[in-house]
């Protein structure tokens, strides 16, 4: 379902589980509200090169090793944890990070606006394996208006955001909309040199103009970018899918020899 995942073998597995195991034995650790590392890098570097394995690790281990947190410090890195587990496909962990997250809400930690824009789009995520696409679509229109901040892990996550809307507005058969934030996580991804992401983003959105348009221009080019990005990253299982867009692409305008080159 992610269709934005480039999802690497798991290389942490062990350290993950080591640091969920004490997420486990301590979710409320004596804290003295002296952190003196910013939260807001922990895990960023990994998230931006698309290493989402590493990043979960970081937060989780950052997690279990800071005495020195506050409760809503704690909170926030819960709820950023279950959501990249949830959104790079670790059912398991983001069901644990998230009910200690809501444990932490229930002892009354009140989450700031940007903890509660991770829950939100936890829930989108959630929504929309539930098939509820309205409703996952109204839940990341709330996680992104919360997401107001400049540092570069939200502006990651806010692009992350829109490309999933664009996914749910496509799977609603809405391609003005799907194709609006697709364009909007595309602007963000080249700002950060998401590459490998943008690569995705790019394919889906000249397959969403494909069923809006095909004779749109821009099909080509944004399919002949993302071609490149992936070439240039021997990325062969995505190389696959743009030659097979292209030979939509050539179907679709009664070119059939042309399609048959890339089908």
């Amino acid at each position: 379902m992610k269709f934005l995942t480039l999802i690497k073998p798991c290389k942490k597995s062990a350290h993950i589980i080591l640091c969920m195991a004490l997420v486990l034995i301590s979710p409320f650790p004596k804290t003295s509200g002296q952190n003196s590392i910013p939260l807001i890098e922990s895990g960023v570097s990994f998230y931006l090169s698309g290493d989402f394995d590493s990043c979960l690790f970081e937060l989780l281990d950052y997690y279990s090793t800071n005495d020195l947190l506050t409760n809503k410090e704690r909170l926030s890195l819960l709820s950023r944890a279950s959501l990249i587990a949830a959104w790079y496909g670790n059912k398991q962990i983001a069901d644990i990070t998230s009910i200690d997250a809501d444990s932490l809400e229930g002892a009354g930690i009140v989450p700031d606006s940007i903890a509660k824009a991770d829950k939100f789009f936890l829930q989108a995520i959630r929504e929309y394996d539930k098939s509820d696409l309205t409703k996952a679509a109204e839940l990341l229109l709330h996680s992104a208006q919360l997401r107001n901040v400049s540092n570069k892990f939200e502006r990651a996550i806010l692009a992350d955001t829109y490309g999933f809307h664009g996914w749910v507005y496509k799977s609603l058969n809405d391609y003005a909309k799907a194709i609006g934030y697709y364009t909007k996580a595309i602007a963000i991804d080249r700002e950060l040199n998401r590459t490998s992401i943008m690569a995705s983003e790019l394919t889906e959105l000249a397959s969403t103009r494909m069923a809006f348009e095909p004779n749109d221009q821009r099909i080509d080019s944004e399919l002949e970018e993302a071609l490149g990005i992936y070439i240039k990253d021997s990325n062969y299982p995505y190389l696959a899918v743009v030659y097979n867009e292209y030979g939509a692409l050539y179907r679709n305008r009664g070119n059939l020899p042309l399609a048959l080159n890339y089908l």
